[in-house]
């Protein structure tokens, strides 16, 4: 059996946030057939002992930096900054019974051992000199680190790069231009891995037919921030005019909300319809929210795919934006609905470059950007209940039959495979 390295807690090495611990991953706890991850963190005292490893690949690293920074007009110094960016307090070192490390999200390696990376979308690739909604008016492709990306990607230690959006594969291919690179690149959608398995005859037995319940989730680090950037202000103001109007709806939120919210919104945070969740809630008691609701909604700037495989899985309808990645998991009108508005304006994709466009300051600045879509999507919905009930079987049945984690393990295993074989 081969066994990968999964820094689950990067905090002490990356500094860049514990993304090894997102639900996304949940599926490592069933590995395919012929591999184990482990898991744990190690310690300082492991480190210590791998640092030998660690410091021979920095070394090797810098000089390969420098030079493809003299072929491409890079100055030593910007090679010595970026390859400061992956420094030795942030190198993740494979315990010695792995035979590669596999890194969610950010590429900060610069060892001489093997990895693989899994990445949502090209941005993350150039972090920090590239952050997530800040990407509209960049040229990645012009910047001074572009080289070095590249040429840590196509460098013999990195054995793979899988994405669970195709939109990504897409753009990697177009952006780097590398057939090394295409070769390594592989999409494979997310697996869900339900908690509680639900069958179909149980899919609505949590849900009443009086009122229609709504229900907002916010970001799995609950950040205030992110409840603009998920869409709650569209969803507020949709549902001040339904209520306003008697619709026989709820709304949950489940969110800490900005305190900036102020007396704009007072009226309807208070309206006994409307519930805020804020504290800590346990799996059992978010599924059984998730169970009770009819819709899920997610009008957000891009994808969030946990968030909708799970409401999907459980029958809650989800009702999201054309924001990027968004409908290559949601179909509308066959496993939810999707309003328009966000394409284009929030994100999107350069068809030439490949690079992914991000402007979320229009969901900041000017929040209701799809209220009145939202407002009328709703509306056909509350007038339609039959449609509802076929939206939520069909969702269900496409989680159930196209992302179990045993189909998903078989592409991973050749993905894995593959990369193994490179070396």
């Amino acid at each position: 059996m081969k066994k990968i390295y999964f820094p689950r807690n990067q905090r002490a090495f990356v500094k860049m946030g514990n993304v090894g611990s997102h639900p996304q991953f949940r599926h490592l706890e069933f590995p395919p057939e012929g591999y184990g991850f482990v898991t744990r963190q190690i310690g300082w005292r492991e480190w210590f002992r791998l640092l030998p490893v660690a410091v021979s690949g920095w070394w090797q690293w810098l000089r390969t930096l420098t030079v493809v920074s003299h072929a491409n007009g890079a100055s030593w110094a910007r090679a010595l900054g970026f390859s400061m960016t992956r420094d030795l307090t942030r190198i993740v070192p494979a315990p010695n019974e792995c035979a590669a490390s596999f890194l969610p999200t950010f590429p900060f390696t610069q060892t001489n051992e093997p990895w693989f990376l899994e990445i949502e979308d090209v941005t993350t690739l150039f972090r920090p000199y590239a952050f997530n909604g800040r990407t509209s008016g960049a040229s990645i492709r012009d910047s001074n680190m572009f080289p070095f990306v590249k040429s840590l990607l196509e460098s013999p230690t990195c054995l793979g790069v899988l994405t669970h959006v195709k939109s990504t594969r897409d753009s990697v291919h177009k952006l780097f231009q590398s057939d090394l690179i295409a070769a390594k690149t592989e999409f494979i959608a997310t697996p869900y891995v339900p908690r509680v398995e639900v069958s179909e005859a149980k899919l609505d037995e949590l849900r009443g037919p009086e009122e229609i319940t709504f229900f907002f989730n916010n970001s799995w680090h609950q950040y205030p921030a992110n409840f603009y950037l998920r869409g709650g202000i569209s969803i507020l103001e949709a549902f001040e005019k339904l209520l306003k109007d008697k619709h026989p709806v709820r709304l949950i939120l489940r969110s800490r909300l900005p305190k900036d919210l102020g007396i704009r919104f007072s009226g309807i945070l208070e309206d006994p319809r409307v519930e805020v969740r804020e504290g800590f809630m346990s799996q059992d008691d978010y599924l059984g929210l998730l169970r009770s609701s009819h819709y899920f909604l997610l009008p957000s700037a891009r994808l969030h795919v946990v968030s909708l495989l799970e409401s999907m899985y459980y029958g809650a309808v989800p009702i999201v934006s054309d924001g990027w990645g968004l409908q290559e998991y949601v179909e509308d009108g066959v496993t939810g609905l999707v309003v328009p508005g966000v394409y284009g304006t929030v994100s999107w994709v350069d068809e030439i470059s490949g690079e992914l466009r991000e402007d979320y300051k229009p969901m900041l600045n000017a929040p209701g950007l799809v209220t009145e879509h939202l407002y009328q999507t709703i509306l056909q919905q509350l007038n339609s209940p039959q449609s509802r009930a076929s939206l939520a079987l069909a969702g269900h049945r496409r989680v159930r039959d196209k992302h179990a984690v045993g189909d998903f393990n078989h592409q991973f295993k050749r993905f894995l495979d593959e990369g193994f074989e490179r070396q």
